[in-house]
């Protein structure tokens, strides 16, 4: 009995975690046009990163996430894109900026392939205005 009390217990703390909007390389476009403040994340290694990115990305490799507090000072309340190659370091880096108080969180529907697949530009310039 006491373990299907731990997993019923398990199972409603992840259902207690919602996953993050999915958001279109388009409509990102669309609401950086219209001059809305996004901050977009690119959770891959800087490796990956520098060969190309999103423009206007910030670099936060998923395994740095934890100790980004300061470049993400003030976003809290505000839209945060995350994307990586596959989804799946986006998804654990969102999750821990959930537990950070972040209620903002969107995820970039196809990750960087999605970003390619449609066309969009890239950029091997780092974000050095975020």
């Amino acid at each position: 009995m006491k373990k299907y009390a731990l997993l019923l217990s398990l199972l409603l703390t992840g259902a207690a975690c919602a996953a993050p909007k999915e958001t279109s390389p388009q409509e990102l476009v669309q609401r950086q046009a219209a001059g809305e403040s996004v901050l977009v994340i690119d959770v891959r290694s800087p490796e990956e990163f520098a060969a190309g990115h999103v423009p206007g990305a910030l670099n936060l490799p998923h395994d740095t996430i934890t100790g980004s507090e300061p470049a993400l000072r003030g976003w809290k309340q505000k839209p945060v894109v995350i994307y990586c190659r596959s989804g799946r370091r986006a998804s654990t880096a969102a999750g821990v900026l959930e537990k950070q108080g972040f209620t903002k969180l969107e995820h970039l529907d196809g990750d960087m392939p999605g970003w390619q697949a449609q066309g969009r530009p890239i950029s091997t310039v780092p974000c050095t205005s975020c």
